[in-house]
């Protein structure tokens, strides 16, 4: 899968995705959200949020959000309570919140609440880091996958145990 960035998604790693969210979460409608670097911004502790530029999603928001999310996510103060599975492919134990950000000169969802937790706990969530953001359902709840994304001459292979 080729990408506007020059960079290629592992077909390993999109294919033990979908395997997983599909056969063993049993999850739904799978779309790419996004394809970003992580940020010093991102990753910083004391703005603990993923960034996610409106301009930048690869997935339309009324095609991964219902109506009813979208003027959630857009109107409430905390946004709606979303689950995440993330590179060692479960899902994490805390939700985080969706919501939209309305800047100057761009709109932004921002994945919060837990997410300095969750970089945590997944240490190859690293400045610079290419990562995908895919969304899905799960009986009806949106739920986000968030994997790297990596180089087809990268030396090593992703190790989801790490």
């Amino acid at each position: 899968m080729k990408l506007d960035s020059g960079m290629l998604m592992n077909e390993d790693i999109t294919v033990q995705l979908k395997r997983f969210i599909t056969g063993e979460m049993y999850g739904l409608d799978m779309k790419l959200v996004i394809q970003k670097t992580l940020f010093e911004s991102d990753l910083n502790t004391t703005q603990n949020r993923l960034n996610m530029p409106i301009k930048q999603l690869l997935t339309r928001p009324h095609e991964f959000l219902t109506a009813e999310e979208i003027h959630v996510v857009n109107e409430s103060k905390e946004g709606i309570e979303v689950r995440v599975v993330g590179p060692a492919m479960q899902m994490y134990k805390r939700p985080l919140r969706l919501k939209m950000w309305h800047m100057k000169r761009n709109d932004n969802y921002v994945l919060k609440t837990n997410w300095n937790n969750f970089v945590a706990d997944n240490k190859v969530l690293e400045k610079h880091k290419k990562i995908q953001v895919w969304s899905f359902r799960k009986h009806r709840q949106l739920c986000f996958a968030i994997v790297p994304v990596e180089r087809p001459d990268a030396a090593n292979k992703f190790c989801y145990s790490c």
